[in-house]
């Protein structure tokens, strides 16, 4: 049957119990004289709590994992588009081309261009990151 639990003891004493596998799991094995109920059964509520938490974390791992990945992803091409119409901005709204600051928004759009270039920066190391440490965050532990 699927609900036997067999428990070995010291020598050649062993012993059979029935109980319910979904109810109670076996945490100790010894002699007829060692078999208590206060230190044999434990309920298996602690345990499923333990793991529906690990199982949480992975997933809010996994979800972490990707949502940075995708966003880092994205971020390259909008911070580059960018970089390119501020860059068509910078040439048609200053008067010199040394200029910075536009005579149309009074913005300065060398500083806008710096930001831009440091966003992707910081995209690419988030996209390097994730994938030297992606065993963290996809670890399996037995």
């Amino acid at each position: 049957m699927g609900n036997t639990v067999h428990i070995a003891g010291r020598g050649l004493v062993v012993r059979q119990l029935r109980i319910l596998a979904s109810q109670f799991r076996v945490l100790r094995t010894g002699t007829l004289s060692e078999i208590r109920p206060d230190n044999m059964y434990q309920p298996l509520c602690g345990s499923l709590k333990k793991r529906q938490r690990q199982t949480n974390m992975k997933i809010a791992k996994r979800i972490l994992f990707f949502v940075l990945l995708g966003l880092s992803l994205l971020g390259i091409p909008v911070f580059i588009y960018g970089i390119i119409n501020t860059g068509v901005s910078l040439k048609y709204e200053t008067q010199n081309p040394t200029d910075c600051i536009s005579t149309i928004t009074g913005q300065d759009l060398c500083l806008t261009i710096h930001i831009l270039k440091g966003l992707i920066i910081v995209c690419v190391l988030i996209i390097v990151l994730l994938i030297v440490f992606r065993k963290r965050f996809f670890r399996i532990k037995a």
